[in-house]
């Protein structure tokens, strides 16, 4: 059985991420898939995670209207362990990544967009730090 939440619980959930419009969402993918690509060759294991919700309202007709939400895109590399050693987002105004290394005690540092080798140079020295 699972636990029932209620609205004041998942409004605070919801507001964990940035909502950003469509087209900010597929520009900030491009920019994490740039980034996802540089690290395939150091065989480094990577997820780019795209959230979507769905806003109900009603307006005393019978069928509720919806309208989606576009959250910010981020990319997860993993070690070999399965543990997660950075998380990468891209700023709200798309001109730095974010970079968040758990595994060296760092909250998040901004790297140029125009720079994507060296957020891949980061995480691949937080991987072996961490082996």
């Amino acid at each position: 059985m699972t636990p029932e939440r209620t609205a004041t619980e998942l409004s605070a959930e919801e507001h964990r991420l940035p909502e950003v419009s469509d087209l900010v969402a597929e520009m900030h993918n491009k920019a994490l898939a740039v980034v996802q690509r540089l690290l395939k060759p150091h065989g480094v294991r990577t997820v780019r995670a795209h959230t979507i919700g769905m806003r109900l309202h009603g307006d005393g007709m019978p069928w509720p209207k919806a309208c989606l939400i576009h959250y910010a895109p981020e990319l997860t590399a993993y070690s070999d362990a399965g543990r997660t050693v950075a998380t990468v987002t891209v700023g709200q105004r798309a001109g730095h990544y974010l970079v968040s290394l758990p595994t060296a005690d760092v909250s998040c540092r901004n790297v140029s967009t125009d720079e994507p080798g060296t957020v891949v140079d980061m995480i691949c020295a937080a991987l072996k730090a961490a082996a």
